[in-house]
């Protein structure tokens, strides 16, 4: 049940608003080689290609300084595939009882139950989505 949570929360960031920059599993990479602006947008596999390509696009503009109007993407790419991810899931690990502050006094006081967490790794198979494409000036 942790694992599906985790993995929820994973697929969650996947739908954020705005591009960021590749993160291990999602987002997007730029590169200057040979003369040309190369964009790879990568996102989760329930994500549409217009949406990919409109996040590819926006990853130039921010990367080149340039308005997202005056840019198009040309030789475009796509691509799915499946990896493993590395998802990081808290539980709780035990339960601790303290006592509450008794300044000093020999009044019983009543014990405070503190839980403590625990995080582990898991990898959890996600499928993406990846458009890759260079960007030019139009």
């Amino acid at each position: 049940m942790t694992v599906a949570l985790a993995a929820g929360l994973v697929m969650a960031g996947c739908q954020t608003a705005g591009v960021r920059p590749f993160d291990g599993a999602v987002g997007y990479t730029f590169e200057y080689e040979s003369g040309a602006w190369r964009v790879s947008y990568t996102d989760a596999i329930t994500r549409d290609w217009q949406i990919l390509e409109e996040g590819a696009l926006a990853a130039c503009a921010r990367e080149t300084g340039r308005a997202v109007d005056s840019l198009r993407l040309v030789d475009v790419g796509r691509n799915e595939f499946s990896r493993n991810v590395p998802v990081s899931v808290s539980y709780p690990a035990g339960v601790i009882t303290t006592p509450t502050g008794g300044n000093g006094s020999a009044v019983a006081r009543p014990e405070t139950p503190q839980t403590f967490n625990q995080t582990v790794q898991v990898t959890r198979r996600m499928a993406f989505r990846q458009v890759t494409a260079v960007c030019q000036t139009v």
